[in-house]
C-alpha cells in the first residue's frame, strides 16, 4: 500500500467515525463511572468523586461538544493498604445514577 493509499483510507476512516459521532449527536449513550485517585478522608470513611465518561475514545467535530451526566462523590471506607496511619485507598461504590453522555451541537 502507497503512502497516498494509506492517508486515504485514514481520511476515510476520519469521515466515517464523524459521521457516526454526527449520526448520534442527541441520543444519549450509556458511559462509565471512573473516579479519580485523589479523595477526601472523613475520618474512618473517605469521599471519592465520580466523573461519567464514554466508555471508548470517541471522535466528533468541531461544531459538536461532549456532554454527560454530572459527577456525583459517593462515601466509602478507607483502606489503609499497608499504611498504618493514612487512608491509600477509598472504597467507595460507583453512583447508582445512570452515566450517560452525549454530543450536543454547539450554539
Amino acid at each position: 500500500m502507497t503512502s497516498y493509499q494509506k492517508i486515504l483510507k485514514a481520511l476515510l476512516a476520519t469521515v466515517v467515525a464523524l459521521g457516526l459521532g454526527t449520526a448520534f449527536a442527541q441520543e444519549k449513550q450509556e458511559g462509565v463511572w471512573r473516579s479519580g485517585e485523589n479523595f477526601a478522608p472523613v475520618n474512618v470513611g473517605c469521599m471519592a468523586k465520580w466523573v461519567c465518561m464514554p466508555s471508548e475514545d470517541i471522535m466528533y467535530s468541531g461544531d459538536q461538544t461532549l456532554k454527560t451526566t454530572e459527577p456525583e462523590t459517593t462515601m466509602g471506607v478507607c483502606n489503609a493498604a499497608g499504611s498504618a496511619d493514612q487512608c491509600k485507598v477509598c472504597m467507595a461504590s460507583a453512583p447508582e445514577t445512570p452515566c450517560e453522555w452525549w454530543l450536543d451541537d454547539v450554539d
